[in-house]
């Protein structure tokens, strides 16, 4: 017999020594059979649910367990003789009751009869629905489902229950208002003690919440693949542990592979199809990862050059950043083609290296004749010269200035054209350095009697850091151009004053004003710009390239300020900008160049202040391979008691020479054939271990040349044409 059953009646009847009739042992026999058929059942269905959901399944069996109960026990017709007993009953009863509402309250019940009519709805029912108990007790149970719904999901559903089995499934439905909500049910169909289906019960879970977050998740994964696919950059998440995890359709298709796990089965690492080469990323190491180069210099471009079939390779700009997936640190790198880039670079780079070249060229095929021109009238200059021969050659020095300022002029621009000048701050007294800049274009100014002043203001700090060499370039070419625009009998003025100062920095503002032709408005903006001048005929009356401006103002910038103008047509102009300087406690001595010897060399020969007595001859050699500035080296070396000199006309001549003798200096042109003068040095320095002091002679003249020369091992350096005094200096300075 049903244990609950047995127990019944042994607390209830036999207790206390009811006697059952016939029809009451019947009853109950039936009773019992109907208990156990549902139990078995029960199990059945609990077996069932607990595969598809344990916490539903444990409701279930609750429900179904107690609303058995419910509907048996509570319409079973005692005898007259047991009616005093119904008070059992009903308390349990009023436990079945408690159970049910506890079920009522955290799940959505309904019963239909065999034809899907609604015969029962709970309050969760109503609520989820939006429909009343009255708007739903007796109609269709299709009132509540979706229109969007396929048909075959509900044919499947009456065909499981109608075989008397569980229906499990997710089901769209839609509400009152005509919105969308998700259940999770299980349709049970209840049968009588003749195993007929008398109505059907179901037990639903709202997933609406869980469905849409899940229809939320699949369209983010589809729009993230959608946009991980339709990048144009390769896209690959990985790391080390695990090698590649995930790329995009790009990948797949630029290295042709069908998949990921194609490519997996050659490679684990996708620096697998990096090729090695100076200044791209390597391949990983045991101990480095490839990504690790990447996010240590985060700010600096790394590339990759990966070979793909018949390809030459392509070049990639990759960048990797750290992100976390499932709490495990993975890296997202991205591989940007920049081939084509870098061919256009790279011949962008070869245009500007072949330009360069062609500068230095230019310059050294000018130069060179300029500097046997200007050597020769120096020392023309010194012999016994009538007043007419004087004059004449006055106007053939101002010519080969000219001339030599339109190359400087070219070349200076070329380079500010190409970005590459750099500051070059040093330490200076400003008054010595813009006294001697004034200076330099007294001459021009007297022979146009110009009334040429320098005012510097006394709060200039007496030392500061400034770059010596472009700050006197624009001066230089701001003065010239005031000189030249400046009427017979002007004025013009350069004006240096502290604006604001600080501890360790100061504000100067330079300007120079003249009493020029002047500038009207509405040129002022055009004559910044390169080989431009107010107009036409200014080129033709005056001369010049139309680059000193351009060249200024981008020397001004590249210092920190800005090139400003104001003119007024036929009473002058004045140019004006600002730039900060530092201020230093002590100066640097003025470098040998900047002093100069005045004196000219005499005809009649003279003997060198030599730092040393000595009785001997000193051993000069000459690399020079342009034969009109071998005679001018001759000539000039000449004049000199105790100088013995030697010429080589390239540098492989000269290697020979210093292995059968000593010199005590070397004048090295750097431009010669068969072995130029920067091989030629290094050979010196390096293979005979020479510590010869040696002069480097260029008609480059190109910035930072000087530098160059000396990281090599040269001494000093001389920029043609040549100076007969700049020659004395190094004459005395190294012997």
């Amino acid at each position: 017999m049903n244990s609950r059953l047995e127990a019944l009646i042994e607390n209830n009847i036999t207790k206390n020594n009811f006697q059952l009739s016939d029809f009451d042992q019947n009853f109950l026999t039936e009773i019992d059979q109907t208990l156990t058929e549902l139990e078995h059942e029960n199990a059945i269905l609990e077996n069932k649910i607990h595969h598809s959901d344990k916490r539903l399944s444990a409701i279930n069996s609750d429900i179904i367990r107690q609303y058995s109960y419910i509907n048996e026990l509570l319409h079973i017709n005692l005898p007259e003789q047991t009616k005093s007993d119904k008070s059992q009953l009903h308390a349990m009863q009023h436990l079945l009751l408690q159970y049910k509402d506890a079920v009522d309250s955290s799940l959505i019940i309904s019963k239909t009869d065999i034809h899907g009519k609604i015969t029962y709805v709970n309050n969760n029912f109503c609520s989820i629905s939006g429909y009343t108990e009255e708007e739903l007790i007796g109609k269709d149970h299709n009132l509540l489902r979706h229109p969007n719904t396929n048909d075959i999901i509900y044919k499947k559903l009456w065909e499981t229950i109608n075989a008397k089995k569980i229906w499990h499934g997710t089901l769209r439905n839609r509400k009152k208002d005509g919105s969308d909500y998700y259940v999770n049910p299980a349709i049970i169909p209840i049968l009588n003690t003749k195993n007929e289906i008398v109505e059907f019960l179901a037990i639903r879970k709202d997933v609406t919440e869980k469905i849409l977050n899940e229809k939320k998740l699949i369209f983010e994964q589809k729009k993230a693949t959608t946009i991980l696919n339709n990048q144009e950059s390769i896209v690959v998440i990985s790391n080390s542990e695990d090698g590649v995890v995930d790329v995009n359709n790009q990948f797949l298709e630029l290295f042709d592979f069908e998949s990921l796990a194609s490519f997996k089965k050659k490679h684990q690492c996708v620096c697998g199809l990096f090729s090695e080469k100076e200044g791209f990323l390597k391949k990983s190491t045991p101990h480095v990862y490839w990504v690790d180069a990447m996010l240590e210099a985060p700010q600096k471009s790394h590339k990759a050059l990966i070979l793909s079939g018949s390809d030459t390779g392509r070049i990639f700009d990759i960048k990797s950043r750290t992100i976390t997936l499932d709490n495990k640190p993975f890296y997202l790198s991205t591989f940007t083609d920049i081939t084509e880039f870098e061919k256009m670079r790279e011949k962008s780079e070869d245009a500007q290296k072949a330009k360069s070249e062609f500068l230095a060229n230019m310059s050294h095929e000018i130069r060179t004749p300029l500097n046997s021109l200007s050597g020769f009238l120096q020392l023309l200059e010194q012999t016994e010269l009538s007043e007419e021969q004087q004059q004449y050659i006055e106007i053939a020095k101002s010519s080969m200035h000219t001339l030599l300022g339109v190359v400087n002029d070219i070349l200076d621009f070329s380079k500010i054209e190409s970005v590459k000048l750099e500051k070059n701050l040093v330490k200076r007294n400003p008054y010595k350095v813009f006294e001697t800049l004034f200076k330099t274009l007294i001459p021009m100014a007297k022979n146009k009697e110009i009334t040429y002043r320098l005012h510097i203001d006394p709060d200039v700090h007496h030392c500061i850091k400034l770059d010596e060499l472009h700050l006197s370039q624009i001066l230089q070419n701001l003065l010239n151009n005031a000189l030249k625009f400046t009427p017979r009998s002007g004025s013009v003025d350069l004006r240096i004053n502290s604006i604001m100062k600080e501890d360790a920095v100061q504000t100067l503002r330079f300007c120079v004003e003249d009493t020029g032709i002047g500038i009207s408005k509405d040129k002022i903006n055009t004559i910044m710009k390169p080989f431009s001048q107010a107009d036409s005929s200014t080129t033709r009356k005056f001369g010049g390239t139309g680059l000193g401006l351009s060249i200024s103002k981008s020397l001004i910038e590249l210092l920190g300020g800005e090139l400003q103008v104001t003119s007024i047509r036929g009473q002058g102009s004045k140019f004006f900008f600002e730039i900060d300087v530092g201020k230093c406690s002590a100066c640097q001595v003025n470098s040998p160049a900047k002093k100069m010897q005045s004196d000219r060399l005499a005809v009649s020969k003279k003997s060198l202040s030599f730092s040393k007595k000595i009785d001997r001859d000193f051993k000069i050699l000459v690399a020079e391979d342009y034969e009109v500035n071998q005679l001018f080296m001759g000539i000039l070396l000449d004049n000199y008691d105790h100088l013995i000199y030697h010429f080589a006309d390239n540098g492989s001549d000269a290697i020979d020479k210093l292995r059968e003798e000593h010199y005590d200096l070397i004048f090295m042109d750097i431009n010669m054939p068969i072995m130029n003068g920067i091989d030629t040095t290094k050979i010196i320095r390096n293979e005979l271990k020479l510590d010869t002091p040696i002069i480097a002679l260029t008609a480059n003249a190109l910035e930072g040349d000087r530098e160059k020369y000396l990281r090599i091992g040269m001494n000093d350096y001389l920029a043609k044409p040549l100076d007969i005094n700049d020659v004395t200096r190094l004459l005395q300075t190294y012997l």
